[in-house]
């Protein structure tokens, strides 16, 4: 796994050039589930590396009690 490029390095208005050019709608989604997580850097940069290659935004907030997402997806 790269440790090159897990954290969002645009601005707010390429951003949004970026949602404008989209050829597909999205969805919202959140969640939350309580449950003991371990190895959270592991899990933050597979999360990262996977929803980015799914067209996946948003916020996830991960702790060792578990995970809470308000993210966007391709419909």
């Amino acid at each position: 796994m790269s440790k090159t490029a897990l954290y969002n390095k645009k601005n707010k208005e390429q951003l949004l050039k970026d949602l404008k050019e989209e050829k597909f709608n999205r969805i919202t989604v959140s969640f939350y589930k309580y449950t003991l997580l371990n190895n959270l850097e592991k899990l933050r940069d597979t999360l990262y590396e996977d929803w980015a290659t799914l067209k996946i935004l948003g916020r996830i907030y991960i702790a060792n009690e578990g995970i809470n997402a308000q993210i966007s997806m391709p419909d």
